[in-house]
């Protein structure tokens, strides 16, 4: 669970970099569990959006529902014109 450090800093931003630090751990641990459940149709690419004060708000991930070679491909295609819009 997150909770905000009551240290008082010198640096303005510390406590956001924090969070930063915490959102990054669950993201890890979020990817290897998709990645032992899905395997190969997981894709290791994820996409944050960030609200207008730079925020995260979300990772999105992706998956593969069918194990067919042509599905992943086509995903993994899919997937990266997502990631660069």
């Amino acid at each position: 669970m997150y909770e905000e450090s009551k240290q008082g800093t010198l640096y303005t931003n510390e406590r956001r970099l924090e969070r930063e630090a915490c959102a990054k751990i669950l993201i890890n641990i979020y990817k290897g569990r998709l990645k032992k459940l899905f395997d190969k149709r997981f894709l290791e690419q994820s996409k944050t959006l960030r609200n207008s004060r730079n925020s995260l708000l979300h990772e999105f991930m992706f998956c593969v529902g069918s194990d067919r070679p042509a599905a992943i491909r086509f995903a993994k295609r899919t997937t990266k014109h997502l990631l660069e819009i």
